[in-house]
């Protein structure tokens, strides 16, 4: 249950909610961001980011700022990045709390990004496109897509995004190739595995989590678990 009358969304036992949870590639650190209120807010609005030791929760990082969707750890949890307003891409290192890099991209209603596997690169999701940003690289690459990006993983050969456009859904490549295509309902929450292979969705009622795994690029096979 959530308390209504405040600025922010709280539990019963008055905690503040977060969303948006994640992990450092190698499972060091996890990151969250404090839930928008109300719940399905898609504009960018000052919450609170925090970076913590998952085996321990101490906390590591902690900041407020203009967010749209989450914030993300690169490998090793040296850097975390979230999209700011109007599309804008802030880059933290997390030791410090300092921004290091700022990149402008051209996708406004952004919200899912991802650190490239070596930290090097940022790919960001909109609705018809995926930028790629390399530091030092004045254009970024811009991939196609038709629908709106929900997802994005960067595995060892390349940055897949999961794609939805009504009850459709793709997994496309760094080129724009399709490497699944198939039904699915519009996830309120998704996130690849690191690794790429599987895909997990948790369904619009928050009632049933789906473990979509790629088959080989033959497909994906469907597990389902009610909660």
């Amino acid at each position: 249950m959530l308390a209504t009358d405040r600025e922010f969304p709280r539990d019963k036992d008055d905690r503040l909610l977060f969303s948006h949870v994640g992990f450092s590639g190698d499972g060091r650190l996890l990151s969250a961001v404090r839930a928008p209120y109300p719940l399905r807010d898609m504009e960018a609005a000052d919450r609170r980011i925090v970076v913590a030791v998952a085996q321990t929760g101490e906390v590591v990082f902690v900041t407020t700022a203009p967010v749209r969707g989450g914030a993300v750890l690169d490998h090793t949890g040296q850097k975390l990045a979230h999209v700011g307003e109007d599309g804008e891409v802030l880059v933290y290192d997390v030791l410090s709390g300092a921004i290091v890099a700022r990149h402008h991209t051209s996708l406004p209603a952004a919200r899912t990004l991802v650190f490239a596997s070596a930290g090097d690169a940022i790919a960001v999701g909109d609705e018809g496109a995926v930028e790629v940003i390399r530091p030092g690289v004045e254009r970024s690459e811009h991939i196609g897509i038709k629908g709106t990006c929900q997802a994005l993983n960067w595995s060892l050969d390349t940055v897949r995004g999961l794609v939805t456009e009504d009850d459709c859904a793709v997994v496309v490549d760094g080129a724009g190739s399709v490497l699944w295509a198939g039904q699915m309902e519009h996830p309120s929450a998704c996130a690849f595995t690191p690794d790429g292979r599987a895909l997990v969705t948790v369904d619009d009622s928050m009632s049933e989590v789906i473990a979509w795994f790629l088959d080989g690029g033959h497909g994906l096979r469907r597990v389902h678990h009610s909660v």
